[in-house]
């Protein structure tokens, strides 16, 4: 009931914050988490809760969100092997792989929509989330309760 809870607050303040700050993608700090600290299947409801949400708010073509959170995905259980899981040199590196996907596959999704792809914005909301989305998964991750962890140390 609690899990419940906390997840239930985290997604109403990643919406509202999606809201307040368009380009920005707020359930990935939290995916990330539960990647660390729940168990897989969980990881795997939410993911496919937010990349719902994502595309059946987004303009693009559906794909996108899919395309985050897979490469999400594969890059942290990659990255374990070589860092601890909760190491906020894995977090850094996922959301610098993470921004720079931001950019590739907006360009991507708007080819194949013969759209035009606005460059200088794409890049600078790119540049902004790698630079403010650690300081979203650092603050979550320290809201995490305590019984919630997989165990009691961030590295």
């Amino acid at each position: 009931m609690l899990r419940s809870l906390w997840w239930g607050s985290y997604i109403i303040v990643a919406i509202w914050l999606q809201s307040v700050l368009p380009g920005f993608d707020f359930f990935a700090p939290g995916f990330l988490i539960s990647l660390q600290e729940e168990k897989g299947i969980f990881s795997f409801w939410l993911a496919l809760f937010f990349i719902v949400l994502q595309e059946g708010t987004g303009s693009l073509l559906f794909g996108f969100s899919l395309l985050q959170y897979g490469m999400l995905f594969f890059a942290f259980y990659f990255g374990k092997i070589f860092f601890d899981s909760r190491s906020v040199t894995l977090v850094v590196l996922l959301n610098i792989l993470l921004s720079f996907g931001h950019f590739f596959f907006t360009f991507f999704i708007l080819q194949l929509e013969g759209m035009l792809f606005p460059l200088e914005r794409v890049f600078w909301e790119s540049l902004a989330q790698m630079l403010v989305l650690p300081f979203v998964w650092y603050i979550a991750h320290s809201l995490v309760p305590f019984w919630m962890k997989q165990d009691e140390h961030i590295v």
